[in-house]
């Protein structure tokens, strides 16, 4: 998935996420050999528990992956955002790229977009886009658990939207 690369913004992981991914990434790897070699010489419900384990593990880091992915989206949502605000203020107003950059940035806007209602994110707003960003952290933590595949997706449509809108602002 191509991400937007904004200056200045970290792209590094703390020491405790990398911990975290390398203990869940071993603990997948183990789980998966472990349900395999159950195949016919396990105690019945062994290998389902081990699944279900395995599963709920894979859920689990889908979550922390997602709500790490919704900061760095969110951050560099705002600089985005901060940027061609303080751009669009210094340019003449009669010019073509002023425009352009009025229409990428249109600020306040009122969210008409909820990443939960809708699965299409093509307004190129960045306001709208941002909101449908909050609106995916905003959500309990139970409630990421259970959508994570679901927050996957609109992840990558709020990815894709922001491409979207650059290339909508190139053109």
């Amino acid at each position: 998935m191509h991400r937007l690369k904004i200056p200045g913004t970290s792209q590094t992981k703390s020491k405790n996420t990398k911990t975290l991914e390398a203990v869940s990434g071993g603990l997948i790897t183990t789980l998966t050999i472990v349900k395999e070699s159950l195949d016919g010489i396990s105690p019945p419900g062994l290998k389902a528990a081990v699944g279900g384990l395995l599963e709920i593990i894979k859920a689990a880091k889908k979550t922390h992956d997602n709500t790490q992915d919704l900061l760095e989206l969110d951050a560099h949502l705002l600089k985005l955002h901060g940027i061609l605000r303080s751009v669009s203020g210094k340019m003449e107003s009669s010019s073509d790229l002023s425009n352009r950059i009025e229409q990428l940035a249109r600020y306040p806007r009122p969210s008409i977009l909820h990443s939960h209602v809708s699965n299409q994110f093509h307004n190129s707003d960045i306001n709208i886009i941002v909101d449908s960003s909050k609106d995916l952290s905003s959500q309990s933590s139970h409630t990421k658990f259970f959508l994570s595949q679901d927050n996957t997706a609109n992840i990558a449509r709020l990815n894709k939207s922001i491409d979207t809108a650059i290339q909508t602002f190139q053109v």
